[in-house]
């Protein structure tokens, strides 16, 4: 019986804790798992074509490397993009220290 008062003690402290989260923190963990699902694989792709490109020589491989950083630049050149972590940073609403961290990286980088 001690145990499923601490279950469920646990459980609504757990529920009190995340809605200490603001709309504005979600929108921009929001826009975090976006941005790295896009950039993450691009990275990688990147990464390997530049090693291959760098081995073999082959003239494909550097244009394709060309097209994969034109992709990455239209990614960090991105007005929305760039509008919406200036009213997350203009906004002080983004308070968790980590979140806070990948704005200022992130707003840097645009």
């Amino acid at each position: 019986m001690a145990w499923l008062r601490i279950g469920v003690l646990a459980i609504v402290a757990a529920g009190l804790v995340a809605g200490c989260v603001s709309e504005e923190e979600r929108l921009m963990q929001a826009f975090i798992d976006r941005h790295v699902s896009v950039v993450d694989p691009l990275g990688a792709e990147t990464n390997r074509t530049v090693y291959t490109s760098e081995v073999t020589g082959a003239k494909e491989h550097f244009a394709r490397l060309k097209e994969l950083r034109l992709e990455i630049n239209d990614i960090y050149t991105n007005s929305d993009d760039f509008e919406f972590l200036k009213r997350m940073k203009d906004s002080g609403k983004v308070t968790d220290h980590r979140l806070k961290r990948q704005l200022d990286k992130l707003y840097l980088a645009y």
